[in-house]
């Protein structure tokens, strides 16, 4: 039997809104519009206009591309929603149920914020060896995780404490 495990909190509600509608349509539009500046830079500097766009243009195009798509795709999966049965974990990835098995959770603990202030809630970071996307590795690497995709567990997700008991459980972690 499977368990879902969703976040109903305004401040996850708020990071999916502005990732999706915000940052990840914004990100697009500058990608688009970094792109085009730069076939029309080289198409200047081929024809001989060099003075038509400036580099810090096309540099300050790309990077707010690369800041808004960043941010667009990890504040919507930074907390995402779960699922639990026998076999292992299911992680929401926008519309899709990414299937994690027990054996597959290297690591579980608190995050590296929750250590460094106490009174501060309880978040946990899970690591896993694969199954995961590429956006999942990007938040290990944010969030000081180790070496492969993970997500974050904050306790205002749906029966917490049972799901922490459950992967402490089941996971192949001492």
């Amino acid at each position: 039997m499977i368990k879902y495990h969703r976040y109903h909190s305004i401040t996850s509600i708020l990071m999916r809104i502005l990732g999706n509608i915000i940052f990840l349509p914004i990100g697009l539009l500058c990608s688009f519009i970094a792109i085009a500046n730069l076939s029309v830079s080289l198409y200047d500097r081929i024809v001989g206009y060099p003075e038509m766009l400036s580099l810090v243009q096309l540099g300050l195009g790309l990077f707010l591309a690369a800041f808004f798509l960043l941010f667009g795709l990890i504040l919507p999966n930074l907390f995402p929603d779960l699922a639990q049965d026998d076999k292992g974990l299911y992680v929401r990835f926008y519309f899709k149920w990414l299937f994690v098995p027990w054996e597959n959770v290297v690591s579980f603990r608190q995050t590296i914020y929750s250590v460094a202030v106490p009174s501060s809630r309880k978040l946990y970071f899970i690591l896993v060896k694969k199954k995961l996307t590429p956006i999942h590795w990007l938040i290990s690497l944010n969030q000081l995780g180790g070496w492969g995709p993970g997500f974050l567990i904050s306790p205002s997700i749906s029966d917490f404490h049972d799901l922490v008991r459950t992967i402490r459980e089941n996971s192949a972690i001492e």
